[in-house]
């Protein structure tokens, strides 16, 4: 594996490939023993390069300089400090402790007649290897416009590219639980905690659910993490979307069999059965893992079944193991609908439900089958429960319904699926949040189209507030504006609440100086806040540009007595976005209409019809 010494990288002037590199001595091999590496998650911003102008690459020099400097701190994202506290932070002497390497794909990679090269191919193959020999994991992306085509590349698109996703998955099967660094600017870097395969426990578990705590951050993450499928991600050369499933298959496989020799039992079952999820329209292996399966007797659909059992190690249909979960549950999470219907057969019930919660895969205690089926958006599987009268309304432990599970997946096709059996479009989990503003959050925008098709006076409240305080795109914050939806709604949780509870208690954390935090200052600042201010401080910077083009109000003040512009000030956003800040509203300049441009949103109006004061 080639790497470059993070020294080196801070120093470059321009990108140059792999070969010129190799020549000139900047690559080395790297030594594990030694050094410790980063892998760079990116996409390319030109036709040929990936960064002509260093438009990205600048930021990722500024950023690591900045962080070990000391200048600024790996934030940990609310999602992740909710669940996990502080211990999944990185801290600058984790970086430094050994020398730190670069692995980036232009110079780590063969870039010589691409497609006709077998080192390239043979760097390709072993990614995944790469991969797991990395100790971070850095995605780049902040918003910078492409050079060739007309659009911008952010988190969003980085999401939506294949070989990115693929990059992701091999981290997420192979890292052992290590958390995943994304870089938005120079002093802009945050911690992500991803699903992982290495927290399940075989014995009692250490989530109480009775424990209010646990109540709300296992639902916070319920509603944020959810399984990237590389099959349904672009590609700049179809070619490479064969190439991908074979590495992955290689590299499940390979886990597997990790899991199998480690006697991590709970692990291999919930990877061998989401395997279906992550190579969703490609062929899985249908290898058997665990050899010596035979047959009882000559019926097709009974054999399927007791192979289905061999290979999950149970004995019996009813058979429960010791993270709680049936063979049911681990057959919808496969979306195996023939299975499903072979399990009902034998008298398994279609309103079975978990016993346990299970950090892994975000799973509550007590979550009913259609629920996991519409949380993996395993549609066939799905029907064959609806058909069998399993319960359309049926609620986990947090008051999530199916439907509510498919906003979480951003699936409109199961948002579909249930909404036509009768499943309630107004629902609300235990904690008040509405199936909208779940949907917002995920970036939902087909689901919502789908509900608001349904209920057409579904209410929208808070739905902009959530979709910018997560990661909600422009295209979302627009559909949102034109369906009447309040952009300058002050976001005001019941002080008794939930997450009233948990914003006074970080908030004061905050206030008397013992935290420091993304959720602590975003707890202070939250009462009142507006949904620019929510962007603000979230570092949704590209959803923060959209709302000023929409116009949304700039003089707003939380009950801290800060505006946008004041809480901007105190988090250095990017030069752009404070210029249009700076603008007073309606009187954007030519050269604060620039990133609007980018944005798509320059000359952004709502539909006649819908017009309205906000």
């Amino acid at each position: 594996m080639y790497t470059v010494p993070v020294d080196a990288v801070m120093e470059m002037s321009e990108i140059r490939p792999h070969e010129a590199l190799l020549l000139d001595g900047v690559l080395s091999i790297f030594d594990r023993t030694t050094n410790k590496a980063m892998f760079v998650s990116h996409q390319w911003l030109g036709v040929g390069h990936p960064d002509p102008c260093l438009q990205q690459f600048r930021i990722l020099q500024d950023a690591l300089r900045n962080i070990l400097d000391g200048v600024c701190r790996i934030s940990v994202d609310m999602v992740t400090e909710a669940l996990f506290g502080l211990s999944k932070a990185i801290h600058p002497e984790e970086l430094s402790s050994r020398p730190l390497h670069v692995w980036y794909d232009y110079f780590s990679c063969p870039q010589s007649n691409q497609r006709r090269s077998g080192s390239l191919k043979a760097a390709i193959d072993s990614i995944p290897v790469y991969v797991s020999r990395c100790d971070f994991f850095a995605v780049l992306c902040p918003p910078v416009e492409h050079m060739d085509e007309s659009k911008v590349l952010s988190r969003e698109s980085w999401a939506q590219r294949g070989w990115c996703r693929a990059e992701h998955t091999f981290w997420n099967v192979s890292s052992e639980g290590k958390p995943v660094i994304f870089v938005k600017g120079p002093r802009h870097a945050e911690v992500t905690m991803l699903p992982q395969f290495d927290s399940v426990t075989e014995g009692p578990s250490h989530w109480h659910d009775a424990d209010l705590y646990h109540f709300l951050v296992i639902t916070l993450a319920y509603r944020h993490s959810v399984a990237i499928q590389c099959s349904q991600g672009s590609f700049g050369v179809e070619d490479d979307r064969e190439k991908v499933a074979e590495v992955l298959r290689q590299a499940i496989r390979k886990s597997l069999f990790s899991w199998l020799r480690r006697g991590k039992l709970a692990q291999y079952r919930l990877l061998l059965n989401l395997q279906s999820v992550y190579l969703r329209s490609w062929e899985p292996d249908l290898q058997d893992v665990v050899p010596g399966f035979q047959a009882s007797g000559v019926d097709p659909k009974l054999i399927d079944l007791e192979r289905f059992l061999f290979q999950n190690g149970f004995r019996h249909a009813l058979e429960r193991d010791a993270v709680g979960w049936s063979p049911l549950c681990y057959a919808v999470l496969q979306g195996n609908a023939s299975l499903v219907a072979a399990l009902l057969e034998q008298q398994a019930n279609p309103n079975d439900q978990t016993r346990r919660s299970n950090p892994d895969v975000y799973v509550a205690g007590h979550t009913p089958v259609l629920v996991i089926g519409a949380r993996f958006q395993n549609h066939k599987a799905m029907k064959v429960l609806i058909t069998a009268q399993a319960d359309i309304e049926g609620r986990d432990s947090f008051g999530s319904t199916p439907l509510v599970a498919s906003a979480v997946s951003s699936d409109a096709v199961g948002a579909q699926l249930l909404c036509e059996a009768g499943a309630n479009t107004d629902v609300k989990n235990m904690f008040g949040v509405s199936v909208c503003q779940i949907a917002c959050e995920a970036n939902a925008l087909g689901v919502m189209r789908e509900l608001r098709s349904r209920s057409p006076n579904l209410s929208l409240a808070g739905c902009v507030q959530s979709a910018c305080a997560v990661h909600g795109s422009t295209a979302l914050l627009k559909w949102l504006v034109n369906q009447r939806a309040d952009i300058n709604e002050q976001y005001k949780p019941p002080a008794f609440s939930l997450l009233g509870f948990l914003m006074r208690v970080k908030g004061a954390q905050y206030r008397f100086g013992f935290s420091r935090t993304m959720l602590s200052f975003f707890a202070y600042h939250h009462y009142g806040a507006s949904a620019l201010m929510s962007a603000i401080l979230t570092g949704n910077f590209e959803a923060a540009a959209a709302l000023v083009a929409m116009k949304a109000r700039l003089d707003l003040r939380n009950s801290r007595g800060k505006t946008a512009k004041d809480l901007a000030n105190d988090m250095a956003v990017p030069p752009y976005l404070v210029e249009l800040l700076d603008q007073p509203t309606g009187a954007l300049g030519l050269t604060s209409m620039e990133p609007l441009r980018s944005f798509g949103l320059a000359e952004f109006e709502r539909e006649e019809s819908d017009c309205f004061e906000i």
